[in-house]
């Protein structure tokens, strides 16, 4: 890697339907944490903790401060409710005081040495900005004034095509997470879309789906 590479932190942004988009980013920060970086983990839209999220507060909680927001359900176009653009908005605006809090180097009572985040991972944050909950203005205002050393993962579902030019264009690294294949795939008889979820509703539309199957402990949640 040059050293021209190393002077800034990039922007990751995994899109897609497919499985395995914010696995992707809690396996980075386990690679991040093994470099001793600190990282702040944002979730946006999940109400449930999920069993990654479980073990870093856990094993690492010297590397990893996590923030999480969201009701207990898949947030759609057509079940959104005010505690949900509520929830999003606390979620970001703590986010961004937690960021700022950290851009100076600084003791604390204990004499530990505390210094800025490395990693920010902001996961489902695309799907918060795909429903409007979060503007696009304020989405890409912070990420034009972010601390130029903050690397930056952003994960979720988009299904505006202006808003997805957008993120291509801005950021360092995209992948869009295409599913071939998925043992819970359900096909939806009303939107006519399949889905990998082990919900018993379309994420799409809401609609009732047949052949529910629950999630497995240990690979799902």
């Amino acid at each position: 890697m040059t050293e021209e590479l190393q002077k800034e932190g990039k922007l990751h942004i995994i899109t897609g339907f497919g499985k395995y988009k914010s696995s992707s980013a809690f396996g980075t920060s386990l690679r991040a944490i093994n470099q001793d970086w600190k990282i702040l983990i944002t979730q946006f839209l999940k109400g449930q903790e999920s069993g990654e999220i479980s073990v870093l507060k856990k094993y690492f909680p010297n590397n990893v401060d996590i923030l999480r927001y969201g009701a207990n359900k898949i947030v759609l176009p057509n079940n959104i409710v005010e505690f949900d653009k509520e929830e999003t908005q606390r979620g970001f605006q703590d986010m961004l005081s937690k960021i700022k809090e950290g851009k100076n180097y600084k003791y604390d009572s204990d004499l530990t040495f505390n210094k800025p985040y490395d990693l920010l991972i902001l996961d489902e944050i695309l799907v918060a900005v795909d429903l409007k909950l979060i503007s696009q203005k304020q989405f890409f205002d912070f990420l034009n004034n972010k601390p130029d050393k903050l690397e930056i993962i952003c994960t979720g579902r988009v299904t505006d095509k202006s808003f997805m030019h957008n993120l291509t264009i801005k950021s360092n690294l995209h992948s869009d997470i295409f599913c071939k294949k998925h043992y819970f795939s359900r096909r939806c008889i009303k939107c006519k879309r399949s889905w990998e979820w082990h919900y018993s509703y379309c994420p799409n539309c809401g609609t009732e789906l047949q052949n529910y199957t629950s999630a497995r402990l240990g690979l799902e949640l």
